[in-house]
């Protein structure tokens, strides 16, 4: 979905992105 291809395109920026599950994202 959107919040997964922008995860993807973060960590191919070099982002450390925490697992959703963690609450980090929200929406």
């Amino acid at each position: 979905d959107v919040v997964e291809a922008a995860v993807a395109w973060l960590e191919k920026q070099g982002v450390h992105v925490e697992p959703i599950e963690q609450g980090i994202i929200e929406g």
